[in-house]
């Protein structure tokens, strides 16, 4: 009976002892989840300037720490809401570019050039809003996925950034990189083109004349384009702003070193 008794006592003590660290190890997990998820919802300058600090150090060239420094502001809330007002835009090029398909003989080409761009512009925004929400569900999958295994390591947080990376890097190598660099290609060369057609008839009549009924373009689709032209000019400079900013954030901590040696 006192050896019944003991067994079913140690038993008991080991199935609490085991409770306790599943719960334990469960309570660990979903903290961590929740805290990344919070990390990922409550996105701050600060969370975002740390990143790139961790990637001044990381970094072995400075190609590569645009490459990272870059990719950290892609992944913001803000780039999705920047994507998401281009987006728009593009839809309303679409528009514009229907509705005025003849209103502009001087140049015909303009009403085309804008229809084309907004079509392709809008494919290329659904196509990186798409990428980032790819990211984020297989972020959740991978969280969900080894918590119902309870496969966590002691080093699962250090290498879960690292896993997703690769994941999302074998995705992009399947054929979304080849697509990007097609669509993006296109774009480049036609907006240079568009910009020629565009500047080429700078200031023309806005109203048809009966002496030269061809020499005229409607002042709603030259102003937009206009419009459309300096919007990607605003776009491109902010990048380069950017990267030379985070060029000179690269060079900082040198010209310290240099200044304590001097």
């Amino acid at each position: 009976m006192s050896n019944l008794k003991s067994n079913l006592n140690e038993s008991n003590s080991n199935g609490i002892y085991s409770t306790e660290i599943n719960m334990s190890s469960d309570s660990k997990i979903s903290d961590w989840a929740l805290d990344e998820s919070n990390y990922r919802d409550d996105e701050t300058y600060t969370s975002v300037f740390n990143k790139i600090g961790e990637a001044v150090n990381e970094s072995e060239t400075l190609f590569d720490f645009l490459q990272k420094a870059l990719s950290i502001f892609y992944y913001t809330k803000f780039s999705i809401f920047i994507l998401l007002i281009m987006a728009i835009f593009h839809l309303t090029m679409i528009y514009t570019g229907i509705n005025h398909l003849e209103n502009c003989p001087k140049q015909p080409k303009i009403p085309v050039y804008i229809f084309i761009c907004g079509g392709v512009g809008f494919l290329k925004c659904l196509q990186l809003i798409w990428i980032q929400i790819q990211k984020h569900s297989d972020f959740d999958d991978y969280i969900y996925t080894n918590y119902r295994s309870n496969s966590f390591g002691n080093d699962t947080q250090n290498n879960v950034s690292s896993s997703m990376i690769d994941r999302e890097e074998q995705r992009l190598n399947k054929g979304s990189r080849v697509t990007d660099a097609i669509i993006s290609t296109f774009l480049f060369i036609w907006f240079l083109i568009g910009n020629y057609w565009i500047w080429s008839i700078y200031q023309p009549n806005y109203e048809m004349e009966l002496l030269e009924p061809n020499n005229w373009c409607s002042k709603k689709l030259y102003i937009f384009s206009i419009v459309h032209l300096y919007t990607y000019y605003s776009i491109c400079g902010f990048i380069v702003l950017l990267v030379i900013l985070l060029t000179i954030f690269t060079q900082i901590p040198c010209l310290i070193l240099r200044f304590q040696d001097s």
